[in-house]
Order: structure tokens, then C-alpha cells, then sequence
């Protein structure tokens, strides 16, 4: 039985040249490490404040969870858009 991360990533044949594409990929991956930044300081905001007051601030979590939930929609078209598809192991 292999591993997901023995196995090489499958490509995915495209009609359209990568070229095309270059500069709408390079803003989502800016977007994805300015989403990755903002989940980071807020989270650690929020630690902070708890720490220092023993309150928090009642909007981080929710946000956050936005924020992920923003994070794995833009992975997910950002996965596909450099061409690999998601695999799930078969369970045993």
C-alpha cells in the first residue's frame, strides 16, 4: 500500500498554455499568504489579550473560521488551477 505523499502529483492535460495564467496565479498566491498572515496575527491577538487580561476578543473566532474556510477555497482552486487533484487514501 503507498502513501499519498509517496506518490508523485498527477497532472491534469489543459487545451490553455500556463502562460496565460501566470499573473492571475502569482495575485492568488499573494492572497493566500495575505490570508495565511492575517489568520496568524489574529489568532495570536487574541492569545495575547486572553493572557494579559482573561478576556478575548468575541470576534476572533469567527473570523477565523472565515478566514479558513477562505484559506481551503483558495487552495483548492489554486491546487487545481497548477493542475494536481486532490487524492484520499483508501482506509485498509
Amino acid at each position: 500500500m503507498t502513501h499519498l505523499h509517496e506518490q508523485a502529483p498527477a497532472k491534469v492535460a489543459t487545451a490553455e498554455t500556463d502562460e496565460e495564467t501566470v499573473i492571475p496565479l502569482k495575485i492568488e498566491d499573494w492572497l493566500t499568504v495575505i490570508v495565511m498572515g492575517l489568520l496568524s496575527l489574529i489568532t495570536f491577538a487574541n492569545v495575547l489579550v486572553r493572557y494579559f487580561t482573561d478576556q478575548s476578543f468575541a470576534w476572533t473566532e469567527e473570523f477565523s473560521v472565515f478566514l479558513m474556510i477562505v484559506l481551503d477555497r483558495k487552495s483548492t482552486r489554486l491546487n487545481s488551477s497548477h493542475g494536481y487533484r486532490s487524492r484520499m487514501p483508501s482506509s485498509a
